[in-house]
């Protein structure tokens, strides 16, 4: 049986995963996470009770939610019958059906409010990716802007011109919180890059390193 590792225990709320997570069960064990910086998701999560499946619309990837008395935990089997399943697109990161089990549509909306959780401005979100992907080997320099504002800010030094990244403040702040994995969101437009193609490939593994703490 997998040994839970601790999240993190934040607004009364204690949250824990499968020690040998695959990536989707850690990336939803991290999208709970990030509800945490919320007051009010806060209490949804402490009021949550019984079993959520999160499941992907592309493959046979899925988490199982489990909650009780403020302790949520993000595994990968199917030990009791979940209330409702969520099923989320893989493109976009967002939920893209619901399945609720008879009388439980409470319990569903919960969590489909919880897989979208509110983010911070980007321009507050930096620092925060900064510290966590700094050590990525190769990592370069990022100026990363706003395209509406033209805001832009810049993390790490070194020689030469930075990595770019441009897009609007929302999908700034999914990318930085690890709301949505890097290439998907260039490969879909809603980021817009300038550099080369191992510096793309160094950004794409610090957003893994975000999405999945790896």
């Amino acid at each position: 049986m997998p040994v839970p590792v601790s999240i993190g225990t934040q607004g009364g709320v204690a949250l824990t995963r499968d020690s040998d997570a695959p990536p989707f069960v850690r990336w939803i064990a991290h999208v709970l996470a990030l509800n945490t910086w919320d007051s009010t998701r806060c209490s949804l999560l402490q009021g949550l009770v019984g079993t959520i499946a999160v499941a992907t619309d592309s493959d046979q990837q899925r988490a199982l939610i489990t909650a009780a008395g403020g302790h949520i935990h993000v595994g990968g089997g199917e030990s009791q019958p979940p209330k409702a399943t969520i099923v989320l697109s893989l493109d976009s990161r967002e939920v893209s059906e619901r399945v609720p089990s008879t009388g439980q549509q409470d319990v569903i909306s919960v969590g489909e409010v919880l897989m979208q959780p509110p983010l911070p401005d980007w321009e507050n979100l930096t620092d925060s990716f900064w510290t966590l992907t700094r050590q990525v080997r190769g990592l370069p320099a990022l100026s990363l802007q706003e395209t509406s504002s033209g805001c832009r800010i810049r993390l790490g030094e070194g020689p030469g011109a930075p990595y770019e990244v441009h897009g609007s403040a929302r999908e700034l702040s999914r990318f930085l919180a690890g709301m949505r994995f890097f290439p998907e969101a260039v490969y879909a437009g809603d980021l817009q890059i300038r550099g080369t193609f191992s510096q793309f490939s160094t950004v794409s593994g610090a957003s893994l390193k975000v999405m999945f703490d790896v």
